[in-house]
């Protein structure tokens, strides 16, 4: 895991006095050449005898600007450079670039609590026990996390869709959702959470009517529901002269028999096929019961419809037909022409006649 440490006074302060000393190194260099100072006795008795505050404890520790302390540093080396006769203006003038460069806070006022903190969000994979798989973020100020689509190596666990992310492994902790808001004010580790992928089964279902016969239809699901009712499949399955009955798990009606619409667990795959069943013949007469004359008379499997015929092809001297009946005399069922009847059985249909009344004025 990469870490990216919060820096704070002590370490900028502890960098810049490392480079100070560098600084001071070269700008005394040709003097030391020249036999005249040694580098390490100027900055020992700088730092130890003309300006001990400058590396106190309490003022490392403390909020304040280093800028005195540093400049008092500063002064005093300018003050031996030139009592060792190496003042010149080209020694000075290199001299001050590096010294700028290597220790900024020397010539101007820093606050210690001005330096930014930045903290890291490490994200694990957490695809199991061992998973190393792991990505980061760094920020200072309250930022979006990273998404998941983000990262690379992208993040992923074979057969389980992300969540969210949680502060411990084992999903405890505080939760936050996929680009949520995070302070980013210290170090958190975060962890993905996964769950499984809903399993789909497919129930597939076989019309049947014949061997070579391939319309079919299916129903996939993940968790227990009722099979989808004959009368809805698309497409819609059908055989001439033969009505559904049930569903099997073999073509040949062997197997497991489910109804119409019966509850399944979906737990796994199936395959069904439909059964049939010889729909009767059935065939409705129709009588002229008194008349002359005859009808066609209508036959189908059971189920069928038809229109009731009029009375066009009968006649019956002196009446008038009104309608049809189940019974001769009329105490059965009524039937009216031109309405649809659904073939139920073998039937024969009556017609039924009132006489015609005349008035004679004598």
């Amino acid at each position: 895991m990469t870490r990216h440490r919060s820096y704070n006074a002590d370490v900028v302060e502890t960098r810049q006095r490392f480079l100070f000393i560098w600084a001071l190194f070269h700008l005394t260099f040709r003097c030391f050449n020249r036999g005249t100072i040694a580098p390490i006795g100027v900055d020992f008795a700088v730092s130890t005898f003309v300006c001990p505050s400058a590396h106190s404890s309490k003022q490392r520790n403390s909020n304040a600007p280093h800028a005195i302390q540093k400049s008092c540093v500063l002064f005093t080396w300018l003050e031996i450079m030139k009592r060792s006769h190496c003042w010149s203006s080209t020694s000075i003038a290199r001299s001050i670039v590096i010294f700028v460069f290597a220790s900024t806070s020397v010539l101007f006022a820093v606050p210690a609590g001005a330096i930014l903190s930045l903290n890291t969000v490490t994200f694990f994979e957490n695809a199991s026990g061992i998973d190393s798989v792991s990505s980061y973020q760094v920020a200072s100020v309250a930022t979006n996390l990273r998404t998941l689509a983000s990262f690379n190596p992208a993040f992923s666990n074979v057969g389980e869709v992300f969540v969210d992310w949680t502060t411990a492994a084992n999903g405890s902790g505080t939760h936050f959702a996929d680009a949520a808001t995070y302070s980013f004010a210290s170090d958190v580790s975060l962890y993905a959470q996964w769950r499984l992928l809903p399993v789909f089964n497919t129930v597939t279902f076989f019309e049947n009517r014949t061997l070579s016969d391939s319309v079919s239809a299916y129903q996939a699901l993940s968790a227990p529901s009722q099979l989808t009712l004959f009368s809805s499949l698309t497409p819609a399955f059908s055989r001439a002269g033969y009505s559904f009955a049930d569903w099997t798990t073999a073509a040949n009606g062997s197997g497991t028999h489910f109804a119409d619409g019966a509850a399944f667990d979906f737990a796994s795959g199936m395959s069904l096929f439909a059964q049939w069943i010889a729909t009767p013949n059935y065939t409705t007469n129709f009588a002229p019961n008194g008349g002359i004359g005859s009808i066609a008379l209508q036959s189908g499997f059971e189920g069928s419809v038809f229109a009731l015929p009029t009375s066009s092809g009968l006649s019956y001297e002196g009446h008038s037909f009104t309608g049809w009946n189940t019974a001769a005399n009329g105490t059965g069922t009524n039937a009216i022409p031109g309405t649809t009847y659904v073939l139920t059985g073998n039937q024969t249909l009556y017609a039924q006649w009132i006489p015609n009344v005349f008035t004679v004025t004598l």
